[in-house]
C-alpha cells in the first residue's frame, strides 16, 4: 500500500473518520493501530525488528534521560547507538562491506569466502533508525524529557504517513503534538487534501511518466542515441525531484488532514545558486539530521578549515552509505563532497571580494549547478561505477547527436505506455510538461523566495484566493485522471 494505490484511498478515509470520532483519549492509540496496520500491510515479516527498533528506544530512553550529564548515561546513549546503529549496519551493509573485503584480500593472492547474511534489507530501516537516534541524542543533551507514555513513542517512530521515507521526524517538533488532543479542523483539513492533490499530481503526472523514458534510455545503455541518454540524465533529476518531494507532499497532507504538521522536506532546491545552499533545500530532514547529529559533533568548523573540508567529507560520504549499500552510492556522496570542498575553497580565495550578482548570471549558476547535479546522480541511479563511467561517456559522443532520433525514441517508448492515438500521446505529453512548468514557476514564487519563517506546513497554494486555489485544485485533479500512472511503480527512496 502507498499513498498512489487505490487500497491507500480506502485506508485512508477510514483512519481519518476514526481519528476524530473516538474519543480523545485513544486517538493515538487509534493512529498507532492505523500506523502498524500500514506498516505490516507493505512488510509483515519485518514487522518484529520495527517493534523490537520501538521497544529499545522506550526502555532506554528513561535511563538516559536520568543519567543525563553523568558518565554512566553517556555509556548507556553509546550503548543504545550501537544496538540501533549497529542492527542497520549489519541488515544493511554486511554484505556490502563483507564482498568489499574479500575482493581487496583476492587482490593480494588470499581467498576468503565470507558467510552470507540472506537477510532482506527491513523497508523504512534508515528513516525510523534515524528517527529513535536522533531522539535519544537529544535526550542525552537534555534537549528533550524521556517519553513515558508507549503509545505516544510509538506513534512518534511509526506514524504511517512518514514511517518508510520520512521526513525524519524530530521530538521536539512532533511528540509535543501528539500530546495534545486533535479537533476536527475545516481549514486543516482544506490544506492537507490540497496538499495531497499537489503531491499526487508530482508523482502520478509528472515523475512516473519521466521514469518511463528514463528507465528504458537507462536500462539498455548500448542500443541509445547519445542524445537520449544525455536527456535521461537530465530528466533523471527532476523525476526523483518530483517522486520524493511529491511523496513528501502526500505524507504532509495526511498528517495535516489528521491535525498534525511534519516538518518540510525541500524548499524549491533547483533553485539555489550553489552547492551548499542545494543541500540546505534538499532532503531537509536528513541534512539536517547529518549536520546536528554529526557534522557538529565532529567539530564542524569550530577546529580550522582543514577540519571542516574533513568533516565536510566524512558527512557526504555517510549520506552516500546511507542511500545503499554499493559503491555507485559511495562515490556519488564523495563527488557531492568534492563539489561542496570545491565552493568552500573558492568561497576562501574570494572572500572580501564578493559582488551581487544579476539574474543572469544567478540563472546560469542554476543551470550549471543542475548540469553537475544531474551528471552526479547517474552513479546514484545506476548504482554500478562501470555503467554510470560508460553513460556519461556516451553522452558526450558529440558527433552520433540526433534530435530526430531522440523525438522518435521518445515517441516509441510512450507508444509501448500507452497504446493509442499519436494525438493523445501528445496531449500526454503536453499536459506532463504543463505540469512541470506549474509546478516549478509555483514553486520558485511561493517557496524559494519566501523566508523560512514565513513557511507554512500548508500548501504552496495558501496565497491564491479561495476560487484560485479551487480552480487550481480541479486541475490538477483533472490531469490526474486524465494521464495519472497508477501502481507501476512504488516512491523512489522506498528503497532507503
Amino acid at each position: 500500500m502507498t499513498f498512489n494505490t487505490a487500497a491507500f484511498a480506502l485506508f485512508f478515509p477510514i483512519v481519518l473518520l476514526g481519528a476524530f470520532l473516538v474519543p480523545r483519549r485513544v486517538q493515538n492509540l487509534w493512529l498507532l493501530a492505523a500506523s502498524g496496520f500500514f506498516y505490516l500491510y507493505n512488510a509483515p515479516r519485518f514487522g518484529i525488528y520495527f517493534l523490537c527498533t520501538i521497544a529499545l528506544t522506550y526502555a532506554a530512553g528513561p535511563v538516559i534521560g536520568r543519567l543525563q550529564g553523568k558518565k554512566s548515561g553517556k555509556a548507556a546513549l553509546a550503548l543504545s547507538l550501537l544496538l540501533l546503529l549497529g542492527a542497520l549496519g549489519v541488515l544493511k551493509y554486511y554484505d556490502f562491506f563483507t564482498g568489499a573485503l574479500q575482493s581487496a584480500l583476492a587482490a593480494i593472492g588470499v581467498l576468503w569466502q565470507p558467510a552470507s547474511l540472506g537477510i532482506a534489507e527491513p523497508l523504512g530501516i534508515s528513516f525510523y533508525t534515524f528517527t529513535a537516534a536522533g531522539y535519544l541524542i537529544d535526550l542525552g543533551r537534555g534537549k528533550v524529557k524521556a517519553e513515558k507514555n508507549p503509545i505516544d513513542l510509538a506513534l512518534f517512530l511509526s506514524f504511517f504517513p512518514q514511517q518508510l521515507s520520512g521526513p525524519i521526524a524530530r521530538a521536539d517538533s512532533l511528540l509535543p503534538q501528539l500530546k495534545t488532543p486533535r479537533r476536527f479542523n475545516k481549514a486543516d483539513f482544506a490544506a492537507g487534501a490540497q496538499r495531497f492533490v499537489y503531491g499526487l499530481m508530482k508523482k502520478a503526472v509528472v515523475a512516473d511518466w519521466l521514469m518511463a523514458f528514463n528507465d528504458a534510455v537507462l536500462y539498455r545503455l548500448g542500443d541509445q542515441n547519445p542524445l537520449c541518454i544525455l536527456a535521461a540524465i537530465l530528466l533523471y533529476s527532476m523525476q526523483l525531484y518530483f517522486d520524493f518531494s511529491g511523496y513528501c507532499d502526500m505524507a504532509l497532507g495526511c498528517a495535516r488532514m489528521l491535525g498534525l504538521r511534519l516538518c518540510e522536506n525541500f524548499r524549491a532546491p533547483y533553485f539555489a545558486t550553489g552547492f551548499s545552499e542545494l543541500w540546505s533545500r534538499w532532503h531537509i530532514s536528513l541534512t539536517s539530521w547529518l549536520r546536528d547529529y554529526l557534522y557538529i559533533p565532529l567539530g564542524g568548523s569550530r577546529r580550522g578549515f582543514g577540519r571542516k573540508l574533513l568533516n565536510i567529507l566524512i558527512v557526504f560520504t555517510v549520506s552516500g552509505l546511507w542511500h545503499g549499500a554499493a559503491w555507485g552510492y559511495v562515490v556519488w556522496g564523495i563527488l557531492h563532497a568534492v563539489l561542496r570542498i570545491a565552493q568552500e575553497l573558492l568561497g576562501k580565495l574570494r572572500r572580501g571580494r564578493e559582488k551581487k550578482s544579476g539574474a543572469a548570471t544567478d540563472w546560469a549558476k542554476r543551470a550549471g549547478l543542475y548540469i553537475l547535479w544531474s551528471l552526479s546522480f547517474v552513479f546514484f541511479r545506476l548504482v554500478s561505477v562501470s555503467d554510470a563511467l560508460y553513460a556519461i561517456r556516451r553522452c558526450f559522443d558529440l558527433g552520433e547527436y540526433s534530435l530526430y532520433a531522440l523525438a522518435a525514441r521518445g515517441m516509441s517508448i510512450l507508444r509501448a505506455n500507452i497504446p493509442s492515438s499519436d494525438l493523445y500521446i501528445l496531449c500526454v505529453a503536453a499536459v506532463v510538461g504543463a505540469a512541470m512548468l506549474f509546478v516549478l514557476i509555483l514553486e520558485y514564487r511561493k517557496i524559494y523566495r519566501a523566508k523560512k519563517e514565513e513557511l507554512d506546513a500548508g500548501y504552496v497554494l495558501r496565497d491564491f484566493g479561495p476560487n484560485a486555489r479551487f480552480a487550481a485544485t480541479m486541475l490538477m485533479i483533472a490531469a490526474i485522471l486524465f494521464c495519472g500512472r497508477f501502481g507501476v511503480s512504488s516512491f523512489v527512496y522506498f528503497q532507503f
